[in-house]
C-alpha cells in the first residue's frame, strides 16, 4: 500500500518538529533558525519520512513557496558560514528551515561555500606554498577534473616527484631482476 500525504499533512508533521532556534553570530541580520527535534539525515538535514520515502524538510519547504526548484540547483543555507560553524551534521544550520535562510544555487556553489575540503580549496587564493592561484596564467585546470584547480608550479613540482618515482621503482625492479650493471 501506497502512503501518500497531503501538503497541509506534512505541514502539520513539520511545525510539530519545529523549535526555536539561535540567531547565528555571524549573520545576524538573517534574524532566528528553526531548531529541528524530528528525525535527521545522515548529513543532519531535517527530513520526514513518507512512507518509505525520505522528504527533505528544507527542500519541500522550498518548493512549497517557491515552486519547483530548477534543474541544476540545490537549496543552500545562507545561515551557513565555515568559518564559524562546525564541520558536517554537527552544523545546526543544516536543520534550519526558515524560508528566508534558503537559497537556490549551483552544487558548485553549495560547495564553494561549504566547510568541505572542495570548498576549502575553492576559496584559497594562494596554493599551499604561496603562489597566486587568482592569476588565470598561473592555474592548470585538467580537462579530466574541470572543477579542481592547480598552481602550474605545483603541477610541475607533483610531475616532477612522479617522474622521481618512477625512475626508483624502475630501478629497483631492475635490481631485484639483476639486470643492473656493477656500474650502476
Amino acid at each position: 500500500m501506497k502512503t501518500t500525504l497531503d501538503a497541509g499533512r506534512i505541514m502539520e508533521r513539520v511545525l510539530d518538529n519545529l523549535t526555536p532556534g539561535d540567531v547565528p553570530a555571524h549573520k545576524p541580520d538573517l534574524g532566528s533558525c528553526t531548531g529541528w527535534r524530528g528525525p535527521e539525515s545522515d548529513g543532519g538535514y531535517a527530513i520526514l519520512w513518507i512512507g518509505k520515502k525520505k522528504l527533505f524538510v528544507a527542500h519541500w519547504l522550498y518548493e512549497q513557496e517557491h515552486g519547483p526548484i530548477p534543474a541544476g540547483l540545490e537549496p543552500d543555507h545562507l545561515c551557513h558560514d565555515p568559518d564559524y560553524c562546525e564541520p558536517g551534521p554537527a552544523c545546526p544550520h543544516r536543520r534550519c528551515t526558515v524560508l528566508a535562510h534558503l537559497e537556490a544555487v549551483t552544487r558548485r556553489e553549495n560547495t564553494v561555500r561549504s566547510g568541505a575540503p572542495p570548498g576549502i580549496n575553492a576559496r584559497k587564493v594562494v596554493c599551499d606554498y604561496g603562489d597566486d592561484l587568482t592569476d588565470d596564467d598561473n592555474v592548470y585546470v585538467r580537462p579530466s577534473r574541470p572543477h579542481e584547480r592547480e598552481c602550474v608550479k605545483c603541477r610541475e613540482r607533483r610531475r616532477d616527484k612522479l617522474a622521481r618515482t618512477q625512475r626508483a621503482l624502475a630501478h629497483i625492479a631492475m635490481k631485484k631482476a639483476g639486470q643492473m650493471s656493477l656500474l650502476d
